[in-house]
């Protein structure tokens, strides 16, 4: 019993294990953005986001909601 269940636990542990990016998900990262693979958003480092909630019109409303002081004297 005790060992169909560490064989039951070791094959679901390598059956949720993750995979890596494949060269076409590296390729087209950037053209989705629900999953961004790098920090550029693609091989063209782009570093800005397509999404549409921030615009002209909303733009002025934006204000921050924390802020981190670094100045450690």
């Amino acid at each position: 019993m005790r060992r169909s269940a560490l064989v039951a636990a070791v094959l679901l542990l390598f059956a949720t294990a993750a995979s890596a990016q494949t060269l076409d998900d590296l390729k087209n990262d950037g053209k989705n953005s629900d999953n961004i693979l790098t920090y550029g958003m693609g091989y063209q480092q782009h570093r800005y986001s397509p999404l549409k909630q921030i615009n002209k019109s909303n733009l002025k409303r934006l204000v921050p909601v924390w802020n981190l002081n670094l100045d450690n004297n």
